[in-house]
């Protein structure tokens, strides 16, 4: 299930979302865009590029919250970074209080043991590769067109769910009852909205709210509240949320940081090929910039790095051995199995049929121009050929062909009305 959703009153057919569009997951048809939910990976590429804001993420609403007990927030770093330099996390997660949370509970507490925990795994396997698998954009691209990939992503959950089990640990040892705690994630991210939502890799987390509506409600409380100094600002642990923050925590040297749909891409595919040997680790982010340049945001994601560059280095809090100890013995750094998905692109079930739609895919191919220029609403002509193969477009649906039709058509016209004369 995607995470997001197509203003049709808004869109106006152009063909920037099916251009960015890591997985081919969007169609322009009958002037309007279409998501092959099946392809979609969440990364909101789509969202940031659309110049009509006509495709959106689904959220939440805060109204949701309320019946729970005990409402926690589960805050992204990049939250942070959405206020200007001088003001402190201290004084937003009081502004977070006001808009009707009772506890703060920061990602970085996660991102800060996983630090800990994959420090001790890659020393232990100094020859093994492993890739992130902090974004789950790149984990689901990985999934579903790079799967001889899926064994090398670090064994260990997402550091929202290792904060997320530990702070819902915490309250039902209180004697709160599990239903009664409320746990929403502040994310700039569609992809980790919909891992909530399928219960993907996310399991504690009840709901979600974006960075940019929690910015909105925040700006009208901060000019009225005091610092809440009751939790330290974990300095490590922040860093994930910018490029190359996890990388460079992990004390190597042979690592490869990556971030952007396309240099993504490309570097899962030479990791594919086996090109790039040597590499210990691989951090790869959609996002250009890693999290703060999610599509979810408001603020200047150049401007955001900086923010969180000070914040590392002012953070005075870390995870502590017994805390650290805590967490491994009770396995929170145990994953469960990452699932491979049934590929999107396959073109049927049935090896006879898919071999037989292969070829006539390949036909079709070879009588387009082969230019990508998009204006079929495919994002190529290879994809336009799978279209019309599985039914879902027409060989006029590319105009240069649809341009040799009307010719041919109009040559035959003025034929026959010759010969009637």
């Amino acid at each position: 299930m995607s995470m997001i959703k197509i203003n049709r009153e808004l869109c106006k057919g152009c063909i920037d979302c099916i251009r960015v569009c890591p997985t081919e997951a969007l169609r322009v048809r009958q002037g309007k865009a279409i998501l092959l939910e099946d392809r979609c990976i969440d990364c909101g590429e789509c969202i940031t590029i659309c110049p009509e804001h006509a495709i959106e993420a689904i959220l939440e609403e805060l109204k949701d919250m309320s019946r729970y007990k005990i409402k926690i927030a589960l805050v992204s770093s990049v939250l942070y970074a959405q206020f200007g330099l001088d003001v402190s996390p201290y004084l937003i997660r009081s502004a977070i209080k006001r808009m009707g949370f009772d506890v703060i509970m920061d990602v970085a507490f996660g991102t800060g043991a996983s630090s800990i925990y994959l420090r001790e795994l890659i020393k232990e396997n100094p020859n093994s590769l492993y890739i992130s698998s902090m974004c789950p954009s790149v984990v689901k691209l990985i999934q579903i067109r790079f799967p001889s990939l899926a064994d090398y992503l670090t064994p260990i959950p997402s550091p929202e769910e290792i904060s997320a089990r530990y702070v819902r640990e915490r309250f039902t040892k209180d004697g709160y009852r599990d239903e009664e705690i409320g746990i929403f994630l502040i994310t700039p991210c569609t992809a980790k909205i919909s891992d909530i939502k399928e219960g993907r890799g996310i399991h504690y987390v009840n709901g979600s709210i974006s960075v940019a509506e929690a910015y909105r409600n925040i700006i009208r409380f901060i000019k009225d509240v005091k610092e809440d100094y009751s939790e330290p600002v974990l300095g490590e642990g922040i860093s994930w949320v910018r490029d190359g923050g996890e990388a460079k925590s992990l004390g190597i040297l042979n690592y490869l940081v990556v971030d952007g749909v396309r240099n993504v891409l490309k570097v899962l595919d030479d990791l594919d090929l086996g090109k790039l040997r040597g590499i210990s680790f691989v951090e790869g982010r959609m996002c250009s910039g890693g999290c703060v340049g999610g599509p979810l945001n408001v603020q200047n994601p150049y401007l955001s790095r900086v923010k969180i560059r000070m914040l590392e280095e002012s953070g005075t809090g870390k995870i502590d051995n017994d805390t650290y100890g805590y967490l491994k013995s009770n396995s929170f750094f145990s994953r469960e199995n990452i699932r491979l998905e049934t590929s999107p692109y396959k073109l049927g079930e049935d090896i006879s049929i898919a071999i037989d739609k292969m070829r006539r895919l390949e036909d079709i191919l070879r009588n387009l121009p082969g230019i990508n220029c998009g204006s079929c609403g495919a994002p190529n002509c290879r994809a336009l050929a799978e279209d019309i193969v599985n039914g879902e477009a027409r060989i006029t649906d590319c105009i240069f062909k649809l341009k040799d039709n009307i010719e041919e058509y109009a040559r035959n016209l003025l034929k026959m009305i010759r010969e009637e004369k």
